[in-house]
C-alpha cells in the first residue's frame, strides 16, 4: 500500500475515534483526574443488602498522593462539596469535616445512591459514584 492512502485512513481513524469519544462524553464536566482530592465511598456497599428503613452513607474526600506541595502564601483550593441522591432525588449534603449522612424513608426495593463532589465555586460536578443496593422489608414473624 502506497504512504499516501496510509497517512489518510490513519488520519480518517484517528478522527472518528476523537467523534467516538467526544459523543460518549457530551455534556459530562466530571474528569476523574480534576483536583488534589478523590471521592471515596464506603458505605454503602454496591450491591448491599439492608433493612428498609434509613440507610447510612459514608463517603470522603481523600488527599491525593503525589500532588505538589502549594506554597506557603498560596490559598489552597477550596475542598469540593459531598451531595447525595437516591433515586434521582436530592438527600442532602455531607457537611466538611463530617462523612456520614442517614437517608431516613427508604422503603423496600433496589435503588440507585449517587453521590458527587462539585466544585463550591462553579457547581461543576467534579466526580461522581454511583452505588446500587436494596433496601429489605422486614422479616415475617
Amino acid at each position: 500500500m502506497n504512504a499516501r492512502p496510509r497517512a489518510v485512513l490513519r488520519t480518517v481513524a484517528i478522527g472518528a475515534w476523537l467523534a467516538v469519544a467526544a459523543v460518549l462524553f457530551a455534556g459530562r464536566n466530571v474528569d476523574p483526574f480534576q483536583g488534589p482530592y478523590r471521592l471515596k465511598v464506603s458505605e454503602p456497599m454496591e450491591g448491599a443488602s439492608i433493612p428498609e428503613g434509613s440507610v447510612r452513607v459514608t463517603a470522603e474526600l481523600e488527599k491525593q498522593p503525589g500532588q505538589a506541595a502549594a506554597a506557603k502564601d498560596a490559598t489552597p483550593p477550596p475542598k469540593p462539596r459531598l451531595e447525595i441522591f437516591l433515586d434521582n432525588e436530592p438527600k442532602g449534603a455531607i457537611k466538611d469535616g463530617q462523612t456520614t449522612l442517614t437517608i431516613e424513608g427508604v422503603a423496600a426495593g433496589t435503588h440507585t445512591l449517587l453521590v458527587t463532589s462539585s466544585d463550591p465555586g462553579s457547581g461543576a460536578v467534579l466526580e461522581r459514584k454511583e452505588i446500587h443496593f436494596t433496601a429489605l422489608p422486614p422479616a415475617p414473624q
